[in-house]
């Protein structure tokens, strides 16, 4: 017999009814998760409550939420399972990185026990990445259900790796800018050191006049020479090259002249002192 026309058109209109809730759903997930998102103080937290609306949206019992820090794909958040335990496998997460693909999770050829102790039956690993550069990785899980995710589901698994995307790559930034200012700050200090340990000009000794010049190398370092009037008699030179550069090179610079000034005091006591015991 002919199709019946009144059942092909109620399946087309279940199909947008569901395609429309599950935008609608998608839609609410990403207003609520970017209100939320302003209260988070870390990127652990960020990730968490990412990863807790994507578990929700997607109808998934369990999820994982990994970042590449210090070179290392690192665990930062899970819903369903341990913290570092793996949704998927090893060689599934491995094969996303290298293809910079999603990669379905199946379900296994035997018929598998529900449980969160069990590989997920039905989900997704998506790797996400800024340029070539691979910053993390989002898996997705079903025990209950074989039932992959379907298209607006793995969309909305991209738009939210691109949220954490963006948020990681901000903190960043964030980080490095205060980085450059702590170190600009820092190369002001030892600037201001060493210029303080430069000489004032020396009157003359005994008929003989004395000046020096000292220049850096780099911009910033430890290096330093003083002129110090010795008794009336001449001048003591001190020329030092301290290893390293930067405010822990000044200081150590700062450090030995104060020593060398200070010795010079010194003697200047012990050779007055013959001539005050004579003056009483």
């Amino acid at each position: 017999p002919p199709p019946d026309p009144s059942h092909s058109l109620e399946a087309t209109l279940d199909g947008m009814t569901e395609e429309l809730a599950s935008c609608y759903e998608s839609l609410s997930a990403i207003f609520h998760f970017t209100a939320e998102s302003r209260e988070s103080s870390t990127l652990a937290e960020f990730a968490e409550r990412l990863l807790r609306h994507l578990v929700t949206v997607t109808r998934s019992d369990t999820g994982t939420l990994s970042i590449v820090a210090n070179s290392e794909l690192t665990p930062l958040a899970s819903i369903g399972c341990p913290l570092g335990a793996s949704v998927s496998s090893p060689d599934l997460e491995n094969a996303a990185i290298l293809s910079r693909q999603d990669q379905w999770i199946e379900p296994p050829p035997l018929p598998h026990p529900s449980s969160p102790d069990s590989p997920a039956l039905a989900g997704l690993v998506h790797p996400f990445y800024s340029g070539d550069e691979l910053m993390g990785i989002i898996s997705l899980g079903r025990y209950s259900s074989p039932t992959p995710l379907n298209a607006g589901e793995v969309s909305i698994v991209h738009t939210f790796a691109e949220f954490l995307n963006q948020e990681a790559l901000s903190r960043r930034h964030a980080e490095a800018a205060i980085a450059a200012s702590v170190a600009r700050r820092e190369f002001e200090l030892a600037a201001t050191i060493q210029k303080s340990l430069e000489p004032r000009a020396q009157a003359p000794v005994a008929g003989v006049s004395a000046a020096g010049h000292c220049e850096s190398a780099l911009t910033i370092g430890g290096d330093f020479y003083d002129i110090i009037p010795w008794n009336n008699m001449g001048f003591f030179f001190v020329i030092a090259d301290v290893m390293g550069k930067g405010v822990a090179a000044s200081m150590m610079a700062a450090v030995t002249r104060s020593v060398f000034r200070s010795m010079h005091e010194l003697s200047l006591i012990h050779i007055s002192e013959p001539t005050r015991q004579a003056e009483i």
